[in-house]
């Protein structure tokens, strides 16, 4: 059963994530592209895109945040190739946008604390 922490964390990943979907322009498909006109693939278009796409829940594996443990150094934010450390508006970790994370560990490496306030808790299969 998941924490308090955890249930407001994602309540709170949830509203920002729908906000931003509302706020969003979707792509107009109306009219097909012909090979030419379809960008190569593997090829970074513009910066900073990591929120369009849902990356996270493709490990059995699952990141725990432990907030009793967490000092709010910030050293896990940047280390994140997706941005799914959540930040409040004072900048102090909240929780994990598992839309997102794809389990690769990289805040668990930088967090300094001990015991981590970010572990890895094996998950049950889920059903694809």
């Amino acid at each position: 059963m998941p924490s308090e922490n955890a249930i407001k964390a994602r309540k709170s990943v949830t509203i920002r994530r729908t906000m931003e979907m509302k706020n969003s322009q979707k792509p107009d498909f109306s009219e097909k592209n012909s090979w030419r006109e379809i960008p190569e693939g593997a090829v970074m278009a513009e910066a900073g895109n990591a929120k369009k796409y849902i990356t996270g829940n493709w490990v059995p594996k699952k990141l725990i945040f432990e907030k009793e443990t967490c000092i709010n150094c910030g050293l896990c934010w940047p280390v994140c190739p997706d941005d799914a450390i959540v930040l409040d508006e004072k900048g102090a970790m909240t929780g994990i946008d598992i839309e997102h994370c794809k389990d690769c560990g990289m805040c668990v490496e930088a967090c300094p604390t001990k015991p981590k306030s970010l572990r890895f808790e094996d998950s049950p299969p889920r059903e694809i």
